[in-house]
């Protein structure tokens, strides 16, 4: 597994599009010390972007008096 492809499996996963053989590639590369560096890295960016994009929101919201 790499960096494109674990991204790629989260992003599925997220998104509730992921099917069985990929979430058992998931699991997979979890139990696997080699691999599981890529996906618990694309966990955390998918984390993380998800805060700052919440922390954008909240902080326009908040400039416009919290107006939509």
């Amino acid at each position: 597994m790499n960096k494109e492809k674990a991204d790629d499996l989260i992003e599925k996963l997220i998104s509730g599009r992921i099917g069985k053989a990929e979430f058992e590639q998931i699991l997979s590369g979890i139990d696997d010390p080699g691999h599981s560096i890529y996906i618990e890295n694309s966990m955390k960016r998918h984390f993380l972007d998800s805060l700052a994009a919440n922390y954008k929101k909240s902080k326009s919201k908040a400039g416009d008096g919290g107006k939509e």
